[in-house]
């Protein structure tokens, strides 16, 4: 197991094929978890979360987050800042806390937290449990069965495909 910590700049962390464990400190941080079971947490400032590998962001308001059939079951977290995160293949936990967060859960079974702020949720395939939190957020089943819950706020709720629970 790696464990890699950023400094009070923006980094560029990248972890192993196995199980890492990354923290982002403060600055607008790009974290990449690679294979394996990773816990990330961005902490400060505007980080770009990928539990599986390099994110393309050609259109910033679509990023593509990349997965395999080795993906890992990864906990991600943002921290204080608007962040981009993405769980890729596995079961995750992505959790936005405080800011504007995007959350991109990808094709497990993943828990998705917004936490506090205007959030973008979606769920991909798999069947998912999303949860807005505080703020008037936006949330995507995607694909499966999937619950879905707004949390505090004026929020916009969408089951998509499958038998889904909207709250």
């Amino acid at each position: 197991m790696a464990f890699l910590r950023g400094t009070d700049n923006n980094d560029n962390l990248v972890g192993t094929s196995i199980a890492d464990q990354i923290l982002g400190r403060k600055g607008n941080d790009n974290l990449v978890g690679l294979g394996g079971g990773d816990v990330i947490q961005g902490d400060e400032g505007d980080d770009i979360i990928s539990g599986d590998g390099t994110v393309n962001l050609t259109d910033p308001n679509n990023p593509i987050f990349p997965e395999s059939a080795s993906d890992g079951n990864d906990t991600l977290s943002g921290g204080e800042g608007n962040d981009t995160i993405g769980g890729g293949g596995g079961n995750d936990i992505l959790n936005g806390n405080n800011g504007d967060d995007r959350l991109y859960g990808g094709s497990g079974n993943d828990t998705m937290n917004g936490g506090d702020g205007v959030d973008l949720l979606i769920g991909g395939a798999g069947d998912d449990l999303l949860d807005g939190g505080a703020g008037d957020d936006q949330l995507d089943g995607g694909e499966n069965n999937d619950t879905v819950r707004g949390g505090f706020g004026n929020d916009i709720l969408i089951g998509n495909n499958g038998d889904d629970f909207l709250d």
